[in-house]
């Protein structure tokens, strides 16, 4: 599998269900901080993204991805916390180059 994101990635991390909390990160702000790091565009609240943007949809562990609709965003791929782990892990441990640079706007 590879460990790259793709370039202009856009990602969105849903909420764990009630009473439910992530099993890897301690917040969602976690994950959207690791995403970034990696090189993905993270959708937060009051975000200009459209959702049908979104790439990837990351969603706790133990959660189901065919519970998951994806009616939004028709070409996001459904992937754990885990996954977002993976990445994060290699990028420290220098099998992952970092991101480049974004563009000056």
């Amino acid at each position: 599998e590879e460990l790259c994101l793709p370039p202009g990635s856009v990602a969105w991390v849903l909420e764990p269900g009630r009473g439910k909390s992530y099993a890897l990160y301690r917040s969602r702000a976690d994950i959207e901080a690791r995403l970034g790091a990696l090189g993905a565009v993270v959708v937060k609240k009051g975000s200009r993204l459209q959702k049908n943007e979104v790439t990837l949809l990351v969603i706790p562990e133990g959660a189901e991805p065919g519970s998951v609709s994806t009616s939004l965003c028709p070409s996001a791929r459904v992937v754990r916390e885990s996954w977002v782990s993976r990445r994060s892990l290699a990028l420290r441990a220098g099998l992952l180059s970092p991101p480049p640079p974004p563009p000056p706007p």
